[in-house]
């Protein structure tokens, strides 16, 4: 029984400690049962004795785990060291990480005020942009006023005053320029018509006395300033308003007779000439104040108005120029003949004796003994006004005729220029009895007309600068007719002509018609060389366009359309373009490229090889070597045709074709004359 009892009483301490043992915090019902019991002597004994065998299962499990918890004991004391590291490597990390964010946040303020300094640049350049074309406009501007380029300018105010300055108007320097813009140029409206005509008789003399051209309008985004006329600057607004209150009231007709009445009396007013220019004693600044009149009076008939008292001044200054230079001339003359006595020299000794005699060639006799002082033998005043003959047709031969050479060699000098030159000599040749007169006056001697030194020696002068300008005419005429013949632009392998010439020979035609219609003043031989000179040109360039080399290839086609040129050309030889010249001369020039394209187009070869060598063949100016060049390209330019050889007639006329060929370089081979 009390062992039963003992046995009870451990399994009750054994729940106790179980239950201890699973309850981590509430003991509490435990103990009291244990104490309500009285059993807590005995349970403490048990409590030590399961204490015991923990302590026992923990020393066991100790010995059993031992090296690991040193391995870990070591691991644990490697991550402190490692930890301790690591939190140095932090802390200095941290203390760098805060000096970089110190210098990023200075870069980040500077890069703030770099992007405000930035927009502040770029707001400045795009007003800059703005006020750029405003400065260059006006620095345009100035220029060209201080050039007197003044209808440019206008146009540049303009850009300026309506395009640029808008875009600054918040500037105090665009009310400024505002301020100094003027507003009114019809002052120097005048000056820009005289400059614009001033430049087109740079460029074409021509252009005096005829109205000006008005080019016509060009596309848009081609427009010229140039091309404006002064009539183009004014402000017509006023008139056009007025006009049109006119029409509305039916008054047109009343507003234009008016209008004109007006301005007809403005005009004559305007136009009325001083009084007072025959003043001026400069022949320099007459010479100036006479171009610049002429370009006034053309300018004026280019915009229509009438000249025709500004032609009497031109008058009156031109016989006031010649008075002054008469004045001129005879003040000299008058000062040289005035220090001279007309007496015989007389020397005092033997050096002036010598000296007299190396500086004049002296011809008489003289005595072997000279007593001093001599005088020489008496000039007589025929000798004397001999010998002023010949220093004045020294002076002229010298000096006129060395300018007048140059002038006709001068690029700038045109053919126009070169036929008043020859007019003015012609003039100048007749005036030469005057100047013969002026000697004989001076003298005291009599005029002895042409045979005098003076006149004869002046004629022949001026007989030879003719002839020079003349050579010049010709070579300038040939230079303008290259410019036509470079236009020349043959279709060589052409299948039918065009039915008429080629338009740079009809212009070539009327360049001449016109030309030689302003040779009516000039002498009519210089007239009659120059035509035939441009003749013989024209008649040679045509042929050699026909021979050249690089010509390989021509049809028939091609022949037929330049002997429709050939044939305006000699129209233009047959219709007398400069009168005196006999009727088949200018056509001589043509013959032999006549000939040559008679026989080709006409096949005519019966003819050619029957009468060859014959003063009476019809094409005794061709050549057997030109027609095998010529027969040689039609040869070759039949290749081109495919489909020729299949037709008969072409065969046959192949076969014909090497018949002649083989022929012609027979005759070819025969020595000329036999």
């Amino acid at each position: 029984m009390e062992k039963n009892n003992l046995s009870a009483l451990n399994s009750q301490h054994d729940l106790y400690l179980q239950e201890i043992e699973g309850i981590d915090d509430y003991w509490g019902p435990t103990f009291r049962a244990i104490f309500d019991n009285d059993e807590h002597i005995e349970f403490k004994k048990k409590l030590e004795k399961r204490i015991k065998h923990h302590d026992k299962d923990i020393e066991r499990l100790c010995n059993v785990y031992y090296q690991g918890f040193i391995e870990s004991v070591r691991e644990l004391l490697e991550v402190r060291s490692q930890s301790n590291k690591l939190n140095n490597q932090v802390v200095t990390l941290d203390k760098q990480v805060h000096v970089s964010a110190q210098g990023i946040c200075k870069s980040g303020a500077d890069l703030l005020q770099a992007r405000k300094v930035q927009s502040n640049i770029a707001i400045v350049i795009a007003q800059l942009n703005l006020c750029l074309p405003v400065f260059t406009t006006y620095s345009k501007l100035q220029k060209q006023i201080s050039e007197k380029r003044y209808y440019p300018a206008l146009k540049t105010l303009e850009e300026l005053e309506h395009l640029h300055l808008p875009h600054v108007a918040n500037y105090r320097f665009s009310h400024q320029l505002q301020q100094n813009i003027p507003k009114k140029f019809s002052p120097k409206i005048g000056e820009v018509a005289m400059r614009h005509t001033s430049e087109q008789i740079a460029s074409d003399p021509t252009v005096i006395g005829k109205k000006k051209k008005r080019i016509a309008p060009q596309p848009p985004g081609h427009f010229s300033e140039e091309d404006l006329s002064a009539q183009e600057l004014i402000d017509f607004s006023p008139i056009y308003r007025g006009l049109h209150i006119a029409h509305v009231l039916g008054r047109s007709s009343t507003f234009e007779i008016y209008y004109r009445a007006e301005r007809t009396k403005q005009a004559r007013l305007v136009l009325q000439p001083p009084t007072n220019m025959a003043y001026c004693t400069d022949a320099t600044l007459i010479l100036r104040i006479k171009d610049l009149i002429m370009l006034f009076c053309t300018t004026l008939r280019n915009y229509g108005y009438s000249v025709k008292p500004l032609w009497e001044l031109v008058r009156e200054l031109r016989d006031h120029y010649t008075e002054v230079l008469m004045q001129r001339w005879v003040q000299v003359f008058r000062e040289i003949l005035s220090k001279e006595d007309f007496q015989p020299i007389e020397v005092h000794d033997q050096e002036e004796f010598d000296h007299i005699l190396l500086s004049f060639p002296w011809d008489g006799d003289l005595p072997d003994d000279v007593t001093f002082p001599y005088s020489f033998p008496i000039f007589y005043q025929v000798e004397v006004d001999e010998m002023i003959r010949k220093s004045m047709n020294l002076l002229l031969t010298r000096t006129f005729s060395g300018c007048l050479s140059s002038t006709f060699r001068s690029p700038h000098v045109n053919l126009q220029e070169i036929i008043q030159i020859i007019v003015d000599t012609e003039y100048l040749e007749e005036a030469n009895v005057y100047l013969d007169q002026f000697i004989s006056n001076i003298t005291g001697e009599e005029s002895r007309g042409v045979t005098t030194g003076v006149v004869q020696g002046q004629s022949a002068m001026f007989r030879v600068a003719r002839e020079d300008a003349v050579r010049q005419i010709c070579e300038k005429l040939t230079q303008k007719l290259n410019e036509f013949l470079e236009l020349e632009n043959y279709d060589w392998l052409l299948v039918e002509p065009k039915g008429h010439a080629s338009s740079y020979i009809s212009d070539l035609i009327a360049f001449l018609q016109t030309t030689f219609q302003s040779f009516t003043n000039i002498p009519l031989e210089a007239a009659q060389i120059a035509c035939r000179s441009a003749c013989e040109h024209i008649a040679n360039s045509l042929f050699a366009v026909l021979m050249n080399d690089e010509i390989k290839q021509i049809s028939m086609g091609a022949l037929n359309q330049l002997n429709l040129d050939l044939l305006q050309c000699e129209q233009f030889a047959a219709s007398e373009p400069v009168k005196g010249l006999q009727e088949d001369t200018l056509l001589s020039y043509f013959g032999k490229l006549r000939e040559i394209l008679d026989l080709l187009i006409s096949w005519d070869w019966p003819t050619y090889f029957h009468d060859y060598a014959q003063e009476t063949s019809k094409y005794k100016k061709v050549n057997p070597e030109i027609a095998i060049t010529l027969l040689e390209k039609l040869k070759e330019g039949d290749k081109k045709t495919m489909f020729t050889v299949l037709k008969k007639s072409e065969r046959d006329k192949k076969k014909l074709l090497e018949t002649v060929l083989k022929q012609l370089r027979q005759l070819s081979q025969i020595p000329p004359g036999k």
